[in-house]
């Protein structure tokens, strides 16, 4: 269990240099824009939005593999998903839980 979760915390390491890099990425055409010609700056305010669309879907995809990969492992490990081994593990979430069903 414990290999698991340090390949998910190298996985979550990568994406997090992954972040920064297009950060700054992000701010070196911010400032160039801020430097171009009039005429030119309209085309790199269109490469810095294409950019930053680019950016937010790959951190999505990013995101919903490490999901992925973490209900493999519980329901590997535990015999459920992501929302049951929460259940399980919190006492007191089992009890709302239960109280939801009765009401």
């Amino acid at each position: 269990m414990f290999v698991f979760f340090k390949a998910l915390n190298g996985y979550y390491d990568a994406l997090g240099s992954v972040v920064r890099m297009f950060e700054s990425m992000r701010k070196d055409l911010e400032n160039f824009i801020q430097m171009a010609e009039p005429e030119d700056r309209e085309r790199y305010e269109e490469a810095l939005l294409d950019l930053s669309v680019k950016m937010q879907n790959a951190f999505t995809d990013a995101y919903a593999i490490a999901l992925e990969i973490m209900d493999i492992f519980l329901k590997v490990n535990k015999g459920g998903d992501r929302g049951s081994c929460l259940v399980e593990e919190l006492p007191s979430a089992q009890g709302t839980q239960q109280e939801l069903s009765e009401n």
